[in-house]
């Protein structure tokens, strides 16, 4: 089934998708069609569009992208591969610039989106030593594109949040799930968290200085670490149930925990579930609307062929899918501050 402006050709519009108030006219609906630009990595990128529910254009990298970021305007985007780190215009789909050119680990920008990070791996080291590091962080001015500095850390560091400010703490992620925590980038005061191991991506709240992740453990909880202070607790488990991986709307008011057969989603900051789901979304890379009212997610069909899959919460009704149409999908993301909703005149 393929997706048209987000529901079926044969179906009409239902009646609760127009939204309207006591002071709006007639020719003021707003109908219930996102317009989210979904970006689908793969061997290149593919830009999704939600409402046309089709791919709508692309860049032909002949390179396995393994990241995508957006700055929160959503004008400029970034993607990590194994030939370095690329940032390219989300709207005219042309390469800006070339930052790096080695094996990138993991990309993250600043909370202001002022400041570039690229954990990338390192040349083999003349000596083996183990306080030789094997990967390090080059730090760039999103201004004018030009390297700061460039960070040596940990051996086996394999993903980061980096500190919002000198006074805040960087989080670090290992091979084997360990988590350490610093002041800035003071790697050699490394502290690690106690007989904590993650099974989820760190995801970091741009409205809180939270860090979540999922814990490694029998109830898979989820673990909140506060990067003002260094601190963590368990915030979230659920008796029975064993979590895979998270995600977070762009607001950072809820939170979704994707089990194998089951997900939650939860409301910041009670951490109570809001809502239970019944779709399978387990080994799916999941991200929400922008609009918070539905969740997309990569499926591999026959002969490697992706589709992203729609489904509106609101009833867990699954809208559709929307093939990909050059690429094999492995990483989704969604540009920040797309635009969700047209005006009709009826």
């Amino acid at each position: 089934m393929s997706l048209l402006g987000c529901r079926d050709t044969s179906d009409s519009v239902p009646t609760e998708s127009v939204v309207q108030t006591k002071s709006e006219p007639l020719s003021h609906r707003v109908l219930d069609v996102p317009q989210d630009r979904i970006f689908v990595g793969g061997r290149g990128v593919e830009l999704i569009d939600a409402a046309a529910g089709q791919a709508v254009g692309g860049l032909d990298w002949k390179t396995e992208i393994s990241h995508l970021r957006f700055t929160q305007n959503g004008l400029r985007a970034f993607a990590g591969s194994s030939l370095g780190v690329f940032e390219f215009d989300p709207h005219k789909l042309e390469l800006r610039h070339v930052f790096t050119t080695a094996k990138v680990v993991s990309i993250r920008l600043a909370t202001d989106d002022d400041k570039l990070f690229v954990l990338e791996a390192a040349s083999e080291a003349v000596e083996t030593s183990r306080t030789n590091s094997s990967v390090r962080l080059k730090v760039f001015d999103l201004a004018n594109n030009v390297l700061l500095g460039t960070h040596q850390l940990p051996k086996n560091v394999v993903d980061f949040v980096p500190a919002r400010s000198s006074t805040h703490f960087s989080i670090f992620q290992f091979d084997d799930g360990s988590i350490g925590v610093a002041k800035d980038f003071a790697v050699s005061k490394l502290r690690m968290l106690p007989k904590i191991k993650s099974r989820s991506r760190l995801f970091s709240s741009t409205t809180a200085s939270i860090v979540y992740l999922l814990e490694r453990a029998k109830k898979s909880a989820l673990i909140e670490i506060d990067d003002k202070t260094g601190k963590w607790k368990r915030v979230f488990s659920q008796e029975g149930m064993k979590f895979s991986d998270l995600s977070l709307t762009a607001d950072g008011e809820q939170l979704l925990l994707v089990g194998k057969t089951q997900s939650l989603i939860l409301k910041y900051p009670s951490y109570e579930v809001s809502r239970l789901l019944k779709t399978r979304l387990n080994h799916s890379q999941v991200v929400f609307s922008i609009d918070n009212r539905r969740l997309y997610y990569l499926e591999l069909g026959e002969e490697q062929k992706s589709y992203i899959n729609v489904l509106l919460l609101d009833g867990e009704k699954r809208q559709g899918q929307i093939p990909t149409e050059k690429i094999t999908g492995r990483i989704i993301a969604i540009q920040p501050r797309s635009e969700y909703a047209v005006m009709q005149t009826p």
